[in-house]
């Protein structure tokens, strides 16, 4: 990325924002093509009598009003990307010699695009559909005797939450992710992202029998055996699930909260992005980025007047498609 120029780094995210015009401004108001450069402003201005909107090339982004080059948030975009379980905000900032409070809300507006692009994700074939609990840590008390077991009900916080997973086997498959306060709560939305042709395969959990009205289901019960002799489990999206507490552990520490569907999907794009080059990757994270609205959340997260922060079970994206 060092020998980059600016003006190459430009001229990827014109050909990233607009591919069907092959980097041809579009008006993002009216969808005109016709416009005249602001060339003191860096920006366009549509032409069509009765818009005259003027825009730039990250206007209704993610990068709208952003402050970092075109060839800095490339750089940005790489580094985030090429590791397998994430990177941290703090070391993030050390790379692009920005604050950690800039890295962490450019991680955030990275991860939220990916959650968007899952929106449009329907899997076929065979479909394994599990859920992990995660969040909602108890520290023990200090002394033995004031100690409970923090794996009944009772004595949990309330704080736990379930990201449930859908993972398409075969090379190419592809992986999308929600969060639920309950796993049974999951099973109309794994019915409308998972195809009526396919067959889900799920553990023993009574949540999933739901499904049973609208898909062929097949079931394993792990109290008995990971595995049938048919070939039906959930290793995949077992595996899956390993890879995210990895990034939990290993890397982030701490992914509960109303944040955790935005590490779950980034590590589930991670996971459908996992066996191409660092290259092919950046440019997927970018043209995924490019691809989603302006963040309701953190644009402006750090000014008083910004937008509302984020609370639990928020759709971000209920207005756009």
């Amino acid at each position: 990325m060092s020998a980059m120029t600016e003006a190459q780094a430009e001229e990827i995210f014109r050909k990233m924002r607009w591919p069907d015009t092959d980097g041809e401004p579009v008006c993002p108001r009216c969808g005109s093509q016709k416009h005249y450069p602001l060339t003191n402003q860096k920006k366009f201005k549509c032409a069509k009598a009765g818009c005259r909107h003027q825009f730039s090339i990250t206007s209704d982004t993610p990068f709208a009003h952003r402050k970092l080059s075109y060839k800095e948030i490339i750089s940005g975009i790489r580094f985030f990307a090429m590791e397998a379980k994430g990177r941290t905000a703090i070391a993030l900032s050390h790379q692009m010699g920005v604050t950690p409070k800039t890295a962490w809300v450019f991680q955030h507006k990275v991860r939220e695009a990916f959650q968007h692009s899952m929106r449009g994700y329907r899997l076929h074939g065979t479909v394994e559909a599990d859920g992990q609990w995660f969040g909602g840590y108890i520290r023990p008390e200090n002394v033995k005797i004031n100690r409970v077991d923090r794996t009944l009900a009772v004595n949990k916080n309330g704080k736990q939450r379930v990201v449930v997973a859908a993972r398409e086997r075969g090379e190419n498959g592809r992986t999308v992710v929600n969060v639920f306060r309950q796993e049974y709560e999951a099973r109309a939305w794994a019915a409308e992202r998972i195809g009526r042709d396919a067959t889900i395969m799920t553990d023993g959990g009574p949540g999933w029998l739901g499904l049973f009205a609208s898909h062929e289901v097949r079931q394993v019960n792990h109290k008995e055996r990971y595995a049938l002799p048919d070939g039906t489990n959930t290793n995949q999206a077992e595996s899956f699930f390993s890879r995210l507490r990895r990034m939990e552990l290993g890397q982030h520490h701490h992914v509960a909260g109303p944040y955790l569907i935005l590490y779950a999907a980034d590590g589930a794009w991670r996971e459908n992005n996992r066996r191409k080059d660092h290259r092919t990757r950046t440019m997927e994270a970018l043209r995924t980025t490019l691809a989603a609205p302006q963040s309701p959340t953190f644009s402006g997260y750090w000014q008083r007047r910004g937008p509302r922060r984020l609370a639990e079970g928020d759709d971000f994206f209920a207005n756009f498609t």
